[in-house]
């Protein structure tokens, strides 16, 4: 999600192996959304979360928020393809998720976090796009596939993430692990 994002490795973002080890109908399960909510899906990419939403809360809305023209298309003709019509998609800039503010019943924010520069400033713009009550779905790494040492600033450790979400002025309701990725509901 940043500026040097080339959209050429979007075949990453939707392949077998990352359906079996992270299951969005899996994940979201848990969340036990009701059919009216509204939701954002941050860094929608492909639509690999965004579908699965939108199938969750036919009677609700899911934003897809993405800073890739390509990958938001992609998005749009997955589920359209999918015959799912609840969906809004549109352009953010790269330093805010932003559209409004206390929409959303779920925000969700999947392995997003190490493309951004400023990530307690960023989690700050989440917190404001919630709902009283509305919850963040934060996903990131274990550990990061590719050639090792990782740079630093492209990974965010657990205890990394809970100092931002801290600062941020969110608290983990609940975590999980799903293969080589951290799962931690915020509220």
């Amino acid at each position: 999600m940043n500026d040097t994002y080339l959209p050429n490795g979007k075949y990453n973002l939707d392949n077998t192996a990352r359906y079996q080890m992270t299951p969005p109908d899996k994940i979201l399960a848990p969340l036990a959304l009701q059919p009216d909510m509204v939701v954002a899906d941050i860094g929608a990419g492909t639509g690999f979360f965004t579908e699965s939403a939108a199938k969750l809360v036919p009677q609700g809305h899911v934003y897809a928020l993405e800073v890739s023209e390509d990958m938001l298309q992609k998005n749009r003709t997955r589920c359209q393809n999918a015959g799912l019509t609840n969906i809004t998609y549109q352009i953010v800039p790269t330093n805010t998720p932003k559209i409004n503010e206390h929409f959303a019943d779920l925000v969700i924010f999947a392995i997003v976090c190490h493309e951004i520069k400023d990530r307690v400033a960023y989690l700050k713009d989440i917190k404001a796009m919630l709902k009283p009550g509305g919850r963040v779905l934060f996903m990131e790494w274990i550990n990061p596939p590719g050639p090792k040492p990782h740079n630093p600033e492209r990974v965010v450790p657990r205890d990394m993430a809970l100092n931002y979400i801290q600062q941020a002025g969110l608290q983990v309701m609940d975590s999980a692990e799903y293969g080589d990725f951290y799962a931690l509901i915020l509220q």
